[in-house]
């Protein structure tokens, strides 16, 4: 049997800041890019050599140019300048290891059926309804 690479071209949707009133002024290089070295997560400064350990919650988006920018405090429209984004929510680690994420954030609004466009381990992903109900707490057998 011959297989027949798939002709289906998924569109790439990308989400509008929702509240343009919330974006604060904040200096970018305050902003952690994330990195991954085989499921180790590492966080990087803008003009800085230094690599930090992820170990709490964090708010991200993913740029339309495909980087993954995060900060612990900064809301979703600050960490994106008020540009539309690829995906936003909130990514939970544990010492560098990826615990759960989520569709989190209210001034994007991202669906969960785009989640792949996070780029991040969908094994991982939960919505945020589910995260409110605590179901990211109690992790299924077979689920990360």
């Amino acid at each position: 049997m011959q297989k027949f690479a798939s002709r289906v071209v998924q569109a790439v949707k990308f989400y509008p800041n929702l509240h343009p009133g919330a974006v604060e002024r904040i200096e970018p290089c305050s902003l952690f890019r994330l990195e991954n070295f085989t499921d180790q997560y590492r966080l990087r400064k803008a003009e800085s050599h230094g690599v930090y350990v992820p170990n709490q919650l964090y708010n991200f988006v993913r740029t339309n140019e495909g980087a993954t920018l995060l900060h612990n405090r900064y809301r979703h429209p600050s960490i994106a300048e008020g540009r539309q984004v690829l995906y936003a929510g909130e990514a939970f680690f544990n010492n560098g290891r990826l615990e759960w994420w989520s569709n989190g954030s209210g001034h994007y609004q991202p669906d969960a059926d785009a989640a792949a466009q996070a780029a991040l381990p969908l094994d991982n992903f939960y919505t945020y309804q589910q995260v409110i109900k605590g179901e990211h707490r109690r992790r299924p057998v077979g689920k990360g």
